[in-house]
């Protein structure tokens, strides 16, 4: 069984590229897909929600991100609690997981996976 993370970041580096603390105004999303406690960068996509003036922008994050068929969100910070639970009503988790690049957040992710 394979789980594809979503982790928010400030450029398109990889897995070098520096985390961003808000999903919502992040410029772009590394895609990662885990299978069999092996994690492999998918790919960094810019972040259409990024530059959106709407007020429901949690609910057009959540259905973004399902169509990436992302099943976690991983932010080095708390989000607000609507937009945790727009992404529950999309059926996708959210954990916080304190890192500086997005490998530093895998690494730390692959350590929890039993």
């Amino acid at each position: 069984m394979s789980v594809r993370l979503a982790i928010p970041t400030w450029s398109d580096e990889g897995l070098d590229s520096e985390v961003h603390p808000r999903p919502l105004g992040s410029p772009f999303m590394a895609i990662i897909e885990v299978r069999d406690k092996e994690a492999k960068l998918v790919e960094v996509v810019r972040n259409p929600i990024s530059s959106l003036l709407i007020p429901s922008r949690e609910i057009s994050l959540a259905s973004w991100l399902k169509s990436k068929r992302i099943d976690i969100l991983i932010s080095s910070k708390p989000c607000s609690s609507s937009v945790v639970e727009k992404l529950m009503d999309w059926e996708i988790g959210f954990q916080v997981i304190e890192g500086k690049t997005v490998k530093d957040i895998i690494d730390k992710y692959l350590k929890g996976v039993r």
